[in-house]
């Protein structure tokens, strides 16, 4: 067994300013200064600039990858700086981990803040409103204050509007259907191919009257059967009547649909969903959609407030999203957003976010309309008993679950799971266990040891990898975020056996640091691990440590942490020599060359055997001199360097020497005097 893990002197492990932004935000948060509340308040802020920081650089990337993407179509329409030209368009796989890494910290910005209140904030929820609600907006936001789950309910389906906004243009989305509807550069004007036909048979019959319902004449030659066209063009003449439309204003209204569904999926305010839909002077689509608009900003209120109807619609909606006759999916989806439908939605959900969009969609609106209902008269409310949501049995719901869990795709998903869930502890253990499981697998680690009973992570695949050093990243600063949070609570985490396991991501973070060779990082990390632990990771992460100035800056860096800089050097070289010597014991240790620190010549009367001359290194050109046979014993004699640059510690330098010249003794094959 190693006493470190590999160390890269001449590594190649590239590092993004990123690394060293987290750890300035970190050290500059003030989380050990202040009262409980300001403490509070920084890490909140801290968890604020870390979002600010990576959304900036997804930003970025999505801007390059936009520019990239119009520089291919030959887009003259578009304007490119010089420097733009010489960015190359950004990898999917980088723009995806900076992508999911905003979404992770945003998720955090909304959440820590509900589920780490003080107890003032809390109480000052609690008492609700001073009168009744009147507008719409006050009967939301006393519905809110009323439920602290509902609160956090709402906060995930924001979040999960705001991912959904940054993907791809809704125009992009829908070209396809456009392109199919096949109206040139037309986006409006409704369904101009059956207006068309049914012009031109009121042409050949010479009737300038409305057609029946009925009229058989009228059928869509482009179809493979020919099915009979609608005969009139109000909104529900499909359903009404049971016919079709041509097929290019079957594809038009695809089109619609999916750019009312994808408005309401991302959250747009009923402005945004009116101009959108005026443009294509489909207006009273927007009138469909407006009854209840939980968007996020959502700007417009209703002063009187009735809240029977909304009920009534909320219900309706739900019936139209599981009309069997409505063929276009996007439609019943769209309805199904406003009813809280899980079922529509699912039909056209693609990923893990979708899934989860539809359950918290669905759990929102279902409470909501609860609240309402008590506000209703008890008639009113018994006379809608017959219209119910989607109501899914406990069997569907755990199916469901399964199905959902199955579409996390990355590491990064898993972990917003986790916080959504609320178990973020359990997934920390979990990454933890994998983390141990993978540093173990050769050899034992000593930053990261294996837990007591040789536990398991339940699946690795959705835990990040050793070598995943962003991911390593973002659960270190979570889990300190964490910790200290829990801290002022009050909470006692460290005397959980598991808190040593959901360490190990931090642990990791700092063997990182050591192999990118940004050891001025390391004691900001280790000082965030609790009790011994700090000091071993400190030991032998910074142990390879030759340069005096080096040590001398580490040294300060540990002293201005608040860190006992004594016992840190003191305790390194009693570990590094008790782990050489369990090694030994063990039959782990590397098979090492003969080291002796005595000349081969015999002895003298006068000296008795000479000591090696340059005995701990020497140049390797140097044919004279002999270099330490094994890095163990390197390890040794920095330890003692590391001791000797802090003063005062005579007592402490003996006694350290004394035990680690017996060993060295030993290990010569010398016999010692006078030594038990």
């Amino acid at each position: 067994m190693a006493l470190l893990e590999e160390t890269y002197e001449d590594s190649e492990i590239q590092v993004g300013e990123e690394v060293e932004v987290f750890a300035r935000f970190l050290d500059d948060c003030g989380v050990s200064r202040g009262s409980t509340t300001e403490r509070r308040a920084n890490l909140f802020k801290l968890v604020d600039q870390y979002y600010d920081f990576v959304n900036d650089r997804a930003k970025v990337l999505r801007e390059r990858e936009r520019l990239a993407k119009d520089a291919r179509a030959g887009d003259d329409n578009f304007d490119m700086d010089t420097d733009d030209l010489l960015l190359p368009a950004p990898d999917s796989t980088e723009l995806q981990r900076w992508e999911e890494e905003t979404q992770t910290w945003d998720l955090l910005r909304r959440l820590l803040p509900l589920r780490y209140q003080d107890k003032a904030t809390a109480a000052c929820l609690s008492t609700g409103a001073d009168r009744p609600p009147q507008s719409r907006r006050e009967y939301w936001a006393d519905f809110l204050l009323s439920d602290p789950k509902a609160r956090e309910r709402k906060t995930v389906l924001e979040w999960l509007q705001r991912s959904a906004s940054t993907g791809p243009a809704i125009d992009d989305l829908v070209k396809e259907h456009v392109r199919n509807a096949n109206r040139g550069d037309i986006v409006a004007h409704g369904w101009i191919h059956t207006r068309g036909e049914i012009k031109m048979h009121k042409r050949l019959v010479a009737s300038s009257e409305p057609l029946p319902p009925d009229a058989r004449e009228l059928g869509d030659s482009n179809l493979e059967v020919r099915d009979k066209l609608v005969t009139q063009l109000d909104p529900d003449v499909v359903s009404r009547q049971g016919r079709k439309l041509k097929k290019e204003d079957k594809f038009f209204e695809m089109a619609i649909w999916r750019g009312c569904y994808e408005l309401l999926r991302r959250g747009s305010s009923m402005t945004k969903i009116r101009d959108w839909c005026q443009e294509r002077t489909e207006v009273w689509r927007a009138a469909t959609v407006s009854a209840l608009p939980l968007s996020d900003g959502d700007e417009e209120d209703v002063p009187n407030f009735d809240p029977y109807p909304t009920v009534l619609w909320r219900r309706m909606c739900s019936k139209l999203a599981q009309d069997g006759s409505i063929q276009d999916k996007f439609e019943r989806a769209a309805y199904g957003i406003l009813a809280g439908d899980v079922s529509s939605i699912d039909a056209v959900c693609e990923t893990w976010d979708d899934y989860t969009f539809a359950k918290y969609n669905a759990e929102l609106r279902s409470q909501f309309d609860a609240y309402l209902a008590k506000h209703c008269d008890p008639d009113d409310v018994e006379s809608l008993s017959m219209l119910h949501g989607d109501v899914m049995t406990p069997a569907a719901s755990r199916e469901r679950e399964q199905r959902t869990r199955s579409t996390i795709s990355t590491p990064a998903k898993a972990l917003q799971a986790a916080i959504i869930e609320d178990r973020l502890d359990t997934y920390l253990y979990q990454q933890g266990l994998a983390l141990a499981e993978e540093a173990n697998k050769e050899s034992p680690s000593l930053l990261i040891p294996p837990p007591h009973g040789g536990v398991k992570a339940e699946d690795r695949t959705k835990y990040f990898g050793g070598t995943d050093f962003a991911g390593l990243r973002i659960l270190a600063h979570i889990r300190i975020v964490l910790s200290a949070l829990d801290e002022l609570d009050g909470k006692d985490a460290w005397a959980s056996p598991r808190y040593e396991v959901e360490e190990h991501a931090v642990a990791a973070y700092t063997i990182f640091l050591r192999q990118a060779r940004l050891e001025e990082l390391i004691p900001l990390y280790a000082s965030r691990l609790q009790g011994e632990r700090c000091y071993a990771n400190l030991c032998r992460n910074l142990i390879h440590l030759d340069s005096v100035s080096r040590r001398e800056e580490l040294i300060h860096l540990i002293e201005a942490l608040g860190l006992d800089v004594v016992r840190f050097v003191t305790s390194q070289p009693a570990l590094v020599l008790s782990q050489i010597l369990a090694e030994n014991r063990t039959g782990l240790g590397a098979e090492r060359p003969r080291f002796s620190i005595f000349q081969d010549d015999s002895p003298n009367l006068k000296y008795g055997r000479l000591i090696q001359p340059n005995i701990f290194g020497v140049d390797s050109d140097d044919s004279d001199g002999v270099q330490c046979a094994d890095r163990r014993d390197e390890d040794l004699v920095r330890a003692m360097e590391w001791l000797l640059q802090v003063g005062g510690l005579l007592e402490e330098t003996c006694a350290a020497g004394v035990g680690i010249y017996k060993y060295l003794l030993r290990e010569s094959g010398q016999p010692l005097r006078g030594s038990p």
